[in-house]
């Protein structure tokens, strides 16, 4: 989980990196760094470790503006994580929650400067290589973690830090809630809740609204369906009702003659 008042390191041997030309593999692997981890996170049965992020290619897309005839536009994205899969920049891999993204030498490039400086600074992918073996549990020395952990237990509970590491749903992956939230739509609207999450992907995308919170969003929906649904039961039953009623009076049918 990244922490918007916090900041990277940069270190300017990136100007000749193999990538550096390269606009969108660039933005991207900045905008992972930017979204890692700044400690271990436990999220629904993994921990995702500093350095690491869970999230999808739609939702870099979506974060990066990447859009196509007002549809995100994941090619970009697929191609500049090949680059850096090549270079050995990142590791992926699939989860049931997303793409687990692994940035190699994290620690390398984002923990306490060491007085060498040129041990801990070289270009993003030299020796990478070297490294993707090795456990991707990134050492943190005590101060620097202790300083961290206490920075993160007073910055949000963590039902609202796991917020922040929310699979992505929906047809575009843009559409985000917990898991108590998921299975509670679920159990009330069985048969209508995923068409919702679709429908809102969609609409997410073609208006480009941002809304804080999509379980809020789809719960209004689904009983607003509902509240109609009923009403057209009513008038349904209504109508049934009237149309097994006699259209007339049959005593005064009785009482009347033509010939009178």
């Amino acid at each position: 989980m990244y922490h918007a008042d916090t900041f990277v390191k940069l270190n300017r041997k990136i100007l000749d990196w193999k990538w550096y030309q390269d606009g969108t593999t660039f933005r991207v692997f900045v905008h992972l760094i930017l979204k890692a981890n700044v400690f271990d996170n436990d999220f629904q049965n993994i921990t995702v470790h500093r350095g690491q992020l869970v999230t999808s290619y739609g939702r870099i897309a979506g974060d990066l503006g990447f859009y196509k005839n007002s549809n995100i536009n994941v090619e970009p994205i697929r191609t500049a994580i090949r680059h850096l899969k090549k270079t050995g920049e990142i590791t992926t891999e699939r989860i049931q929650k997303g793409l687990l993204i692994t940035i190699n030498n994290y620690e390398k490039y984002q923990g306490e400067v060491m007085q060498n400086n040129q041990e801990n600074f070289s270009t993003p992918n030299e020796n990478t290589m070297e490294t993707q073996s090795e456990p991707n549990h990134f050492p943190i020395k005590t101060q620097q973690y202790n300083k961290l952990n206490k920075y993160n237990n007073s910055y949000k509970s963590k039902t609202e830090r796991q917020k922040l590491l929310l699979p992505p749903l929906g047809l575009f992956e843009n559409v985000f809630l917990t898991e108590k939230e998921k299975q509670d739509l679920e159990s009330k609207y069985p048969k209508t809740y995923q068409g919702k999450i679709d429908r809102l992907s969609r609409y997410l995308v073609n208006s480009r609204k941002k809304y804080v919170n999509h379980y809020a969003v789809l719960l209004g929906w689904l009983e607003e369906d509902k509240e109609i649904d009923e009403s057209n039961i009513c008038v349904a039953k209504n109508s049934s009702s009237t149309n097994e009623m006699a259209s007339y009076n049959i005593e005064e049918l009785e009482n009347y003659s033509m010939f009178d």
